[in-house]
């Protein structure tokens, strides 16, 4: 999963291995650490909207009373239109490019039950 910022246009790479329910773990991952965005874009795939959906039917309010958690805003680019995400795509595009420029073969590590793909930069001067 990438996610990416367009204010910053920084990326924030979480390996996933299954839909719903890992999205929305790598997403309370990414909030934790980045903090919560206000608006969020993507593509309109099964597995976000029923993050979405499930994210909707939280009782905000009454987090909010506790908290200061806001409602995050999801917008869905429409089936027809899969170019509306082209300032994502191509964030996403130049970080799949690093890891073969720059790296040797990348491995796969388990750590605490999470998946995680590590590469080891080889700097060549």
């Amino acid at each position: 999963m990438y996610y990416t910022c367009a204010v910053f246009r920084a990326v924030h790479f979480e390996l996933l291995w299954s839909l719903t329910k890992t999205f929305l773990q790598s997403f309370c991952r990414f909030v934790a650490r980045r903090g919560r965005p206000s608006i969020v874009y993507c593509v309109n795939g099964s597995n976000f909207i029923g993050a979405s959906n499930y994210l909707k039917s939280v009782n905000w309010a009454e987090i909010a009373q506790f908290n200061s958690i806001r409602r995050i805003r999801w917008l869905f680019n429409p089936l027809t239109a899969t170019w509306w995400g082209g300032f994502w795509e191509r964030l996403v595009g130049v970080t799949k490019q690093i890891p073969e420029e720059f790296s040797e073969k990348p491995f796969i590590l388990r750590r605490n039950g999470h998946r995680l793909m590590r590469y080891r930069v080889c700097y060549k001067l």
